[in-house]
């Protein structure tokens, strides 16, 4: 049941969006179209959930929904045969601190990630899917039979791969990123994820080039970049840190 929140402010234009924020949970606005976190970032809402939030002819008035109820609905963007690639949730803190907080996985970053650095880096793409499109997407294990895959354990976050927009020396630039969880790497899995992000960013993009952005003595990431049918293009000094720039022209593959 949605509980009707005491305006805290003005009505609104009618017309315009509006970013109404309560002490907790979400504010809609109909106009708007959307609803958007205490934080203020906007969240995309299914047409059957905007039908059953009734709100007084159109006039913007606040509706409080409890954080019990505000959707946080996984939005699947593409599968393949063994993995589902989907949007971050809040909810996936705890699974992703296991890649991207592990000194082993991120020994090529400045550091691993302690818990508020997790929480931010969902936060962050999630922020991306709002202003980009893309992002990195979390990484699933699907519930396939006779799975080849160790450890295995369906639908199970085990890492993300994605598409981000990045500028490099003075070019902004798409760019394919992937982090597996340590105890499923030699099995393919970073490779099968990226050759989906490479196949869906050339459909469903405005680009004739992918990059991915690898430290030199980063050898294994290097190796899926090869396998993602990419090449070394240049090297650059990129967030003071050199990096290999690996690439990929649209012409050169063969989009489904």
């Amino acid at each position: 049941m949605i509980r009707r929140a005491r305006r805290l402010a003005p009505r609104p234009d009618p017309k315009k969006p509006t970013n109404l924020r309560g002490d907790a949970g979400v504010w809609y606005c109909e106009s708007s179209d959307r609803i958007r976190d205490r934080d203020g970032a906007r969240i995309h809402v299914a047409p059957l959930l905007r039908r059953s939030w009734r709100l007084e002819r159109n006039q913007c008035r606040g509706s409080f929904i409890s954080p019990r109820f505000a959707p946080t609905q996984r939005m699947t963007i593409l599968q393949t045969p063994r993995l589902l690639l989907r949007e971050f949730t809040p909810q996936d803190a705890d699974a992703l601190a296991l890649v991207i907080s592990d000194p082993e996985t991120m020994r090529y970053y400045p550091a691993p990630y302690d818990r508020a650095g997790v929480e931010h880096w969902i936060e962050r793409n999630r922020q991306r899917y709002q202003d980009d499109g893309v992002g990195l997407w979390a990484m699933e294990l699907k519930n396939i039979q006779d799975s080849d895959v160790q450890g295995f354990e369906s639908h199970t976050m085990i890492g993300d791969c994605g598409i981000t927009r990045q500028q490099v020396a003075g070019e902004y630039l798409y760019e394919i990123g992937y982090h597996l969880r340590r105890d499923f790497w030699g099995q393919g899995l970073a490779t099968e994820a990226a050759i989906a992000c490479r196949d869906w960013a050339f459909a469903h993009l405005k680009t004739e080039r992918l990059i991915s952005l690898i430290r030199p003595e980063n050898l294994p990431s290097r190796r899926v970049a090869e396998r993602n049918g990419m090449t070394f293009w240049k090297e650059v000094n990129w967030r003071g840190l050199q990096h290999c720039v690996y690439s990929i022209e649209k012409s050169a593959i063969i989009v489904p």
